[in-house]
């Protein structure tokens, strides 16, 4: 029983971690929004998902088998996003109907992303997830595959999924 505990204390502190260095690298100033609730992961929704996990990893060849078993596992269903971020940037957490209501400018005019969960290999040494980013005047998505390296996550590859320009 306390060793589930520690697992899940283990998954919040590296999840937060890999989103914080997502965001680092992505941006050097200005305001952010982070979306509330993560999504329910991309390509998920299929009622067919059986290709999945041959799809991602003929992307992501390094990735393991048991990550990406993982990632569509923690996608099924949204979950909450706390404040529990380690960024050079200001952000805020806003909800998707905050987005939506068009009288709240502020969020129309700043970049906002959203995050599926985390996945990670039992060993929380590699870790995958889908980022979009919607800024102003466009916009994209993507998986990330990362690696951890001295305790920093580091990207290994990118697969963009979306853009608007």
């Amino acid at each position: 029983m306390i060793i589930l505990l520690l697992d899940a204390d283990l998954y919040e502190v590296e999840k937060y971690k890999v989103y914080s260095e997502i965001i680092n690298s992505e941006f050097n100033g200005g305001l952010i929004f982070i979306l509330d609730t993560t999504a329910s992961g991309y390509w998920i929704r299929n009622k067919n998902p059986s290709y999945i996990p041959d799809t991602i990893q003929s992307i992501f060849p390094s990735l393991k088998f048991e990550t990406i078993e993982e990632y569509i596992t923690l996608n099924q269903t949204s979950t909450r996003i706390e404040d529990k971020f380690n960024l050079s940037v200001d952000y805020s957490l806003i909800s998707l109907q905050t987005i939506i209501d068009p009288s709240d400018s502020l969020a129309l005019l700043s970049s906002i992303i959203d995050f599926t969960n985390v996945a990670f290999d039992q060993f929380y040494m590699q870790a995958f997830v889908y980022v979009g980013i919607i800024e102003p005047h466009g916009g994209f998505g993507r998986f990330l595959y990362l690696e951890k390296d001295s305790d920093i996550w580091i990207i290994k590859n990118v697969k963009y999924m979306w853009a608007l320009k």
